[in-house]
């Protein structure tokens, strides 16, 4: 008499379960590690530094990547799910608070923490996707990156209304070479300033841990039960 295996059926389920389960948190993983590269110009004029310092913040942030590979070397001691649900906290939390950070050592140390929990993240991802599907993985692993990379753009797409950017750059072309264009849409701020005859924006004008801080937040809380 034929005979269902309800076993195997659960088991295939749960596999898709799971492997939807990865697609997501990918997708918000990439809407977190994105955080920092959207805001690093109005992250050096909070600071109030050079580019050169904030860049700094993605070279430790690949140290950080790089000691994260060896976390792997401990999974026959730890479990490996709850390893990576506390570098997921950890990884939405320190990133969620990057505009709020007091000075630049405390944005080095998330940086490395940062890049640390990345790479245990999507190291235990790649494994765990390669142990449900094996040969057949790697459709799978390309929707991961698929997703990292939507989620990387929604990212940039709900800060932009926040970022404000150096506002005082190129300042001298635009008001020597753009001034007689003024009114033609080129910038509204710039056009209203040169027109009323009034001063135009400088970079101390704006309040910019107060424009990211709530929209950061908001980030994290969204991201943070995955």
């Amino acid at each position: 008499m034929w005979k269902v295996n309800w076993r195997s059926i659960r088991d295939e389920w749960d596999k898709y379960f799971y492997t939807a389960y990865l697609i997501l948190t990918t997708l918000a993983y990439g809407i977190i590690f994105s955080l920092f590269s959207n805001i690093m110009t109005d992250m050096r004029l909070i600071f109030k530094t050079s580019l050169t310092m904030m860049t700094l913040y993605q070279t430790l942030e690949t140290v950080g990547y790089i000691l994260g590979t060896f976390v792997g070397l401990t999974y026959r001691y730890l479990n490996r799910q709850l390893v990576v649900a506390v570098c997921f906290v950890i990884l939405t939390v320190v990133n969620s608070v990057l505009p709020m950070v007091p000075n630049l050592p405390v944005l080095y140390v998330c940086a490395v923490a940062s890049g640390f929990c990345s790479s245990v993240i999507m190291c235990s991802y790649t494994v765990w996707t390669m142990e449900m599907w094996g040969s057949r993985s790697a459709p799978v692993l390309y929707l991961e990156d698929f997703s990292y990379g939507i989620g990387s753009t929604i990212v940039s797409a709900v800060l932009k209304p926040f970022v404000v950017g150096d506002v005082e750059a190129g300042r001298e072309a635009v008001t020597t070479t753009l001034a007689p264009l003024v009114g033609y849409g080129l910038n509204n701020t710039i056009d209203r300033a040169l027109v009323s005859g009034g001063s135009l924006p400088m970079n101390d004008d704006y309040d910019r841990r107060a424009l990211l801080t709530q929209p950061f937040i908001i980030i994290g809380v969204c991201v943070i039960p995955g």
